[in-house]
C-alpha cells in the first residue's frame, strides 16, 4: 500500500520492498564449475609441475573478474579441464552438439564458460550471456579512387571490342549507303 505525503513525497505502508530478495547474496561455498583454458590475457595457466588432471589459474583478465565474483557471492570455484581439440571455444557440428568450452556448458559438465568468448547468445538458445565488457574493431584502410576526367566518361560506357563493333557497322552501312545512292 502506498501513502502520499506533503510535497509529492510517499512511501510505501510497511516500509517493505516492492521486489523482495529472492536469492541471497551468499552461496554458502557453494561450487561453481567454470570451463577455461589458457588465452591470455583472459586466463593465465599456472599449471607448473602440479597435476596433469587439475587446471590452476592464477592470473588473467576474466580469472580476476570471475574470482571476485566468487569471492563476493561466497562460492568456490572448481575449472574445469581444459577441451581436446582445436575447438576451444567451440563450435556446431553435424549433428547440433557443440564442442570445446561452450559445449561442456551446454551439456552440463559446467556451468560458466570464460576465456575471451565471443557473443554467441544470438546463435544458440540454451546459453545466457553477461554484458559484453571487451570490444574489438576492425579497421580498414582503402586507397581513395583515381577521378577520371570527364571525357573519359562516354568511352568508359562500353568495351573496347563493342566500339570496335560499332565503328565497323558505321562505316560499312555508310558506304552502304553511298553505294546505293551512287548507283
Amino acid at each position: 500500500m502506498w501513502i502520499c505525503g506533503a510535497e509529492n513525497k510517499g512511501r510505501f505502508l510497511y516500509e517493505i520492498s516492492l521486489f523482495g530478495h529472492r536469492i541471497s547474496g551468499d552461496f554458502h561455498e557453494c561450487p561453481v564449475r567454470v570451463s577455461a583454458f589458457d588465452y591470455g590475457p583472459f586466463f593465465i595457466n599456472t599449471n607448473t609441475g602440479k597435476s596433469k588432471d587439475m587446471t590452476f589459474f592464477e592470473e588473467g583478465v576474466e580469472f580476476r573478474l570471475i574470482n571476485t565474483i566468487s569471492r563476493a557471492a561466497n562460492m568456490s570455484m572448481t575449472f574445469h579441464p581444459p577441451p581436446f581439440g582445436q575447438d576451444l571455444w567451440g563450435r556446431r557440428t553435424k549433428n547440433g552438439s557443440r564442442t570445446g568450452i561452450l559445449g561442456q556448458v551446454l551439456s552440463g559438465s559446467s556451468d560458466v564458460a570464460a576465456c575471451g568468448i565471443y557473443y554467441v547468445c544470438h546463435l544458440n538458445s540454451g546459453l545466457e550471456c553477461s554484458v559484453p565488457y571487451v570490444f574489438d574493431e576492425t579497421l580498414w584502410c582503402l586507397p581513395c579512387p583515381r577521378s577520371f576526367p570527364y571525357w573519359l566518361s562516354l568511352p568508359r560506357v562500353f568495351e573496347l571490342n563493342l566500339w570496335i563493333a560499332f565503328i565497323l557497322v558505321y562505316v560499312i552501312y555508310s558506304s552502304m549507303t553511298w553505294l546505293l545512292v551512287t548507283f
